[in-house]
């Protein structure tokens, strides 16, 4: 059967982010002919898009009934069950269907995504391998190959592939931000090569994203009330959204309307209250296309349009590069410059971008007086642990930390080897939702056996049940250690919160450089190394001073909700300040 023009009409709307539009002419055609296998496959994706799972797996189901030796329809009832949850299921279904056409590429997509699901990500890896052997022209098959590697901590081999990626779709923006994504992490790449690769990849999506050629209606009016944008994948209960909801919280509603322009998918309680402080208005972008979300920006009437995310993840920086707000800024949510020639400005301190920090910057740096991050500690953190030695009844010290494994760099985990070597009896926990991945904890768990210490005194410890139960796991901490060259943000800060004393070392660019801020702004510079030799001295002279170590298990708490960092209203008022000069200086331009 042909396809209609109305399912064509439909899936090019589907194709161009104008997902809603497409369901009503598929749903009245539907009406009309029922048995129209495609219709069903074109409402199943926008169902999917328009996370109606349950809808999106039923037509998908209509298709496989018809189509029982499809293995694409296969495919697709496969994904909707997985997003259904109904994961045992899915795996029949592509199980039976690689028995029946073992060369079909999408099958093992599906397969590795399960595979990650169930916390097996070398697994994951091996699925994906197959996939792009298979479908070696597949972009869906790349794409879950670099996640499953992203999964499995394999940060190296995960750049690799993007670059060879990249050469098979030059052009496209995903490889080149895989690229950028590992190099942060790597500890043998320099500041200024990172810093040309990210303005190269700026100007590449510029390219072919070019400015928006009309007029911004926005009216030139230095003092009037501001409409301020903020753009995020983090509006949930993720450890950026503990340093959005101060300001969001805090706006002086009379002279800043803050609208906020959503593109994740889960709706949590942080979610509902940063939706509640969007008085300007909130808006649901994921499935908008980049084109589309440029116009509603424009449409409402942003003045100032702050990105939150940067390069990482599910980012929008692309509207951007059309700008569609008079102002640009770039803020928090990634560790570097974003080389887009549309951000006009990055949000930085004294400290992590000292002077001269302009030559890794194509925006210019705006410096917050003070620490350029404010802080909201967990509402559900439990009251933090007394005692020293973390309850431990042999009195040993427990090093610890928190932050992803990507962090983990081979020269981080050779100091903190000299760290327990010359500890006695001392022990480390790490703890990461990845280590819940047996075979990827065994695998760092074995990176300290290579170097000498003993199993034992390594803990290995994945995702907790909630929140409130990963902050009361400081109480088993004695000492946080801070990773590099990419420091903790968020896992500093909880560490502190719970009383447990961060130790840091203070780099050469902003990503390892965001500790010495922290803990400098809190008065605790004295934990500030400047080389990996004074970085094992400090954590073995606290390690040393039980006394020192009870007294900040008692304290520390208190500091840090009693300073700067902490203070959303004013921390708000400087961050008004600095958008009203922003603001000033574009009514006063051309």
């Amino acid at each position: 059967m042909a396809i209609s023009p109305a399912v064509q009409a439909a899936l090019r709307g589907v194709q161009s982010g104008q997902v809603e539009s497409s369901v009503g002419p598929l749903e009245r055609w539907l009406t009309q002919h029922p048995s129209d296998l495609e219709a069903h496959r074109a409402m199943g994706f926008c169902m999917r898009m328009l996370r109606q799972r349950e809808r999106s797996l039923y037509h998908f189901q209509a298709v496989q009934r018809g189509r029982p030796a499809d293995p694409e329809a296969t495919v697709n009832v496969a994904n909707a069950l997985m997003g259904l949850g109904r994961h045992g299921e899915a795996r029949k279904i592509l199980d039976a269907s690689i028995l029946s056409q073992p060369a079909f590429g999408p099958s093992y997509i599906g397969l590795s995504m399960l595979d990650l699901a169930a916390d097996d990500a070398e697994a994951a890896v091996a699925q994906a391998r197959r996939a792009v052997e298979l479908a070696p022209g597949s972009f869906e098959a790349a794409a879950q190959l670099l996640t499953a590697m992203q999964q499995a901590s394999r940060v190296e081999e995960a750049v690799d592939m993007a670059r060879v990626f990249s050469r098979r779709w030059p052009g496209h923006p995903y490889f080149p931000s895989v690229v950028l994504w590992g190099l942060h992490y790597s500890d043998r790449c320099r500041p200024e090569e990172i810093f040309e690769r990210i303005t190269a990849y700026g100007r590449a999506l510029a390219a072919v994203n070019p400015v928006d050629a009309r007029p911004h209606a926005n009216a030139r009016d230095p003092e009037r009330p501001l409409r301020v944008g903020y753009v995020s994948q983090d509006f949930r209960n993720r450890s950026a959204a503990h340093f959005i909801e101060p300001i969001l919280a805090h706006h002086d509603r009379a002279k800043f309307v803050a609208f906020g322009y959503y593109h994740g998918d889960e709706v949590d309680e942080m979610t509902t209250r940063l939706r509640e402080y969007a008085a300007g208005g909130w808006r649901e972008i994921k499935t908008m296309s980049d084109r589309q979300v440029a116009d509603l920006i424009r449409a409402d009437g942003i003045d100032i349009m702050v990105d939150l995310t940067g390069h990482t993840g599910l980012n929008r920086l692309t509207p951007l590069c059309r700008r569609p707000a008079p102002v640009q800024m770039t803020y928090m949510g990634y560790p570097n410059t974003t080389g887009v020639p549309t951000i006009d400005y990055r949000i930085v301190d004294a400290l992590t971008d000292p002077a001269g920090s302009e030559r890794l910057a194509s925006e210019k740096l705006v410096r917050m007086e003070g620490c350029f991050l404010c802080y909201a500690p967990p509402p559900h953190a439990p009251a933090v642990v007394a005692g020293p030695a973390a309850g431990r009844a042999d009195g040993a010290v427990t090093f610890g930390c928190f932050n992803t494994l990507w962090k983990l760099s081979p020269a981080t985990i050779g100091t903190w080897v000299r760290i327990l070597e010359g500890v006695p009896n001392s022990r480390l926990l790490l703890k990461a939702s990845a280590l819940k991945d047996r075979g990827l904890a065994a695998r760092y768990l074995a990176m300290f056996v290579e170097r000498g210490i003993a199993a034992e005194r390594v803990e290995m410890r994945g995702e907790t049940k909630g929140k409130a139960e990963h902050m009361g796991t400081y109480g088993e901490v004695d000492i946080a250690l801070d990773p590099f060259p990419y420091n903790g943000t968020t896992t500093t800060l909880e560490a502190i919160w719970m009383g447990v004393p961060v130790v840091t070392i203070e780099g050469d660019s902003h990503l390892s450089r965001v500790g010495l801020s922290l803990l400098t702004n809190l008065g605790f510079g004295e934990w500030v190394a400047k080389s990996v030799d004074e970085y094992v001295a400090v954590a073995l002279r606290l390690a040393a001073d039980g006394p020192r170590r009870a007294a900040l298990r008692a304290s520390l708490r208190a500091t840090l909700g009693g300073s700067a960092l902490c203070d959303g209203p004013a921390f708000t008022r400087r961050m008004e300040g600095m958008y009203r000069e922003a603001w000033r200086g574009w009514c006063a331009g051309p």
